[in-house]
């Protein structure tokens, strides 16, 4: 492929990406990731590529990879952990701690290998929001899912980041889930998970500057999240620094109650550009020809 030639359309060198989930018709995606390709004169095609349910995204995934021209593809929800089940594909560190992978794409030696890219997105999230400039501070995940993954793995690398709890309808569950990750950690890192309804009514005895994040899928339809909103009414009420990142692209309603009280928030934009700058890099072997703050007022 000659990345200076005119794109004229779709030939028989035209090299095939895409996007793997269910749902995905609200993604933004495939739009940024199909300019950013233009941008870069590639010629290749970034597709949505819906699978109602697991046995479909196997099946799709393992045909693409057969195809010459399959240049990789993000995986989203709810098939982020299921792709480390997948036979012959590599996986990185950073995949088998947070126990998912977005990014599927092809080493030099042609194997194929799993990134998650989302941990890239939430650390440029935190330094976005002033918390590499912490001493120390505490992430609170709000959430056990398959995203929350990424946001322990990004609290393990960030240096600064002492405390990770993770708020969850079952903590128990949560802490099973996670334990595994919990060995992983630095040995300067506190890892600990609480009950969604009990940490609204105990709150916090450790009052470091707060990074909380919002895992779940509420709010995306303007939905109430009052896990969130309570949180953010104790931590405005703890008087520490504190931040509120919703992984939701939309602002929500909880991300509006978080501007009501005073606290900064950033809704999942600026994750989303992130990762995808670094699946590009990862699918074509250079990074697109944007900045993460030229996007982010694109988007």
């Amino acid at each position: 492929m000659n990345a200076t030639s005119p794109i004229l359309g779709p030939n028989g060198e035209t090299e095939i990406l895409g996007l793997l989930g269910h749902p995905i018709s609200h993604s933004l995606s495939p739009q940024m990731q199909s300019r950013w390709l233009q941008l870069a004169k590639k010629n290749a095609l970034y597709l949505p590529f819906p699978c109602q349910n697991e046995k479909d995204f196997e099946g799709l995934l393992v045909s693409l990879l057969k195809l010459p021209n399959f240049r990789g593809a993000n995986i989203t929800i709810p098939y982020k952990p299921c792709a480390l089940t997948l036979p012959n594909i590599q996986q990185s560190e950073t995949v088998r701690r947070a126990k998912a992978a977005n990014t599927v794409y092809r080493l030099s030696d042609g194997a194929w290998a799993l990134e998650n890219t989302d941990v890239t997105g939430v650390k440029r999230t935190c330094e976005w929001l002033g918390f590499h400039h912490e001493h120390e501070f505490q992430i609170i995940a709000l959430g056990a899912g398959g995203a929350t993954g990424a946001v322990l793995e990004a609290a393990n690398q960030l240096q600064s980041c002492k405390r990770i709890m993770v708020v969850a309808r079952d903590s128990q569950k949560a802490m099973q889930n996670w334990q595994d990750s919990n060995q992983l950690l630095a040995p300067a890192k506190h890892f600990l998970a609480a009950d969604l309804d009990a940490i609204t009514k105990v709150g916090f005895t450790q009052p470091l500057p707060t990074l909380l994040v919002n895992t779940l899928p509420l709010g995306h339809q303007g939905e109430q999240n009052p896990w969130a909103e309570n949180i953010l009414n104790m931590l405005q009420k703890s008087k520490v620094r504190c931040s509120y990142f919703d992984m939701i692209y939309n602002d929500t309603p909880a991300l509006k109650h978080c501007v009501s009280l005073g606290i900064q928030g950033l809704n999942g934009k600026l994750m989303l550009i992130a990762q995808g700058m670094e699946s590009f890099r990862l699918w074509m072997g250079e990074a697109p020809p944007v900045t993460l703050a030229e996007e982010l007022a694109t988007l």
